[in-house]
């Protein structure tokens, strides 16, 4: 048995949980070895049968009914090998669901369960889990599709949690102008490694309200590779020494960096040198072949004040301001969305869907100060 000092190390962090390592370390007394699967990798549900089949047997499951019939689940599956005990939990639980704010079932259904992920717990060696159980890998998928990851700061350094993103349903060259899509399909290319561009880094800056917070919604759901967003507050987080490290952890992904002026404004007039020289180790460095890593830079400053460097040929994928739509092409797109209103100028985006909505503002009526004349 453990000493009782090492065995208060295995106490549950939630009361309702169940103490999986307490319960295998009272059983054999040892001290339990885990293995977890990141964010990104999820498992086919057809794993559950495949470790029944293996004489897996369910010690604890847990059940979160949201109709009579319809519930996530929760479930510890163990497997004694001579004296070691191996526990393979798993669970479709989605703990951040916000409440019950869509009308289909289905659909309330679907958001309460989140996909299948899967963690091991085990006395023994791990490695000696994978070889009783070969093909348990075979069931692992990596899960990107819509999925963006937000970076947050916390006293252990920089982490990620993972959000379902929506895609979209739009027309590129419609909403964003003639030939927009040949340069959509430039930038996916390119990361997707189908092209024969070295590039890493694409700028995307213009005025409010023409649409590119949606572009970046949608363009993270072709690109088949994990986003990273680096929200506007922490962006300066980019010249932070952990930073890179931690890139180190997570190679091959796309990270965003929105309203990126502080990285990306030139070093002569009160740019940071720091997020610049990182910005180009990681677009066009030893690091950036290293880590593989594609930046993708939002920012509504005017481009002359971005360091130069950074505009450097060769360097940038693309390089795109969002703007207002010819008249030809606001025509076009009012006339698309049965718009009864003319055009009478380039109209931006949220101009154009918010063309029909009326806005009642309040008069400014200023006290009068001096003589009034009648």
């Amino acid at each position: 048995m453990l000493h009782k000092e090492q065995y208060r190390i295995y106490s549950p962090a939630h009361g309702s949980e169940f103490p999986s390592e307490k319960y295998m370390s009272e059983k054999t007394g040892k001290p339990v070895n885990v293995a977890y699967f990141s964010n990104n990798v999820i498992f086919d549900e057809t794993v559950i049968p495949y470790l029944k089949e293996k004489g897996l047997m369910c010690v604890h499951e847990k059940r979160t009914y949201y109709e009579p019939t319809d519930y996530s689940i929760t479930a510890v599956y163990e497997y004694m090998y001579g004296d070691d005990c191996i526990h393979i939990g798993f669970s479709n639980r989605n703990d951040s669901y916000p409440g019950e704010e869509i009308d289909s079932d289905e659909e309330i259904l679907k958001a309460k369960q989140a996909p299948l992920k899967l963690w091991i717990q085990s006395t023994c060696e791990l490695a000696v889990v994978f070889e009783l159980f070969p093909e348990l890998n075979k069931f692992a998928k990596k899960d990107m599709k819509g999925k963006i990851h937000l970076l947050k700061s916390t006293s252990y350094g920089f982490e990620t949690e993972a959000f379902d993103l929506g895609k979209p349903t739009i027309d590129l060259d419609l909403n964003y102008g003639t030939g927009f899509s040949d340069m959509h399909n430039n930038i996916v290319e390119t990361i997707q490694g189908k092209n024969d561009n070295n590039a890493k880094l694409v700028l995307l800056h213009g005025l409010a309200g023409t649409g590119k917070t949606t572009y970046l919604k949608y363009l993270a759901h072709e690109l088949g590779k994990k986003v990273l967003f680096l929200p506007p507050v922490m962006a300066e987080s980019i010249v932070n020494p952990d930073f890179v490290p931690f890139l180190m952890e997570n190679k091959d992904c796309v990270l965003i960096i929105e309203d990126a002026e502080k990285v990306i404004g030139d070093r002569q007039n009160s740019g940071s040198s720091v997020g610049v020289s990182n910005l180009l180790n990681l677009s066009d460095g030893i690091l950036g072949d290293i880590l593989n890593i594609y930046i993708i830079a939002t920012f509504n400053m005017d481009k002359e004040k971005i360091d130069s460097a950074l505009l450097r040929k060769g360097r940038l994928i693309a390089e795109h301001k969002f703007g207002k739509l010819t008249f030809e092409d606001t025509q076009t797109l009012l006339k698309k969305l049965n718009k009864q209103t003319e055009a009478k100028e380039g109209m931006t985006l949220a101009e154009i869907y918010n063309i029909d909505n009326q806005q009642d503002k309040s008069k400014d009526e200023r006290a009068t100060i001096g003589f009034t004349r009648y």
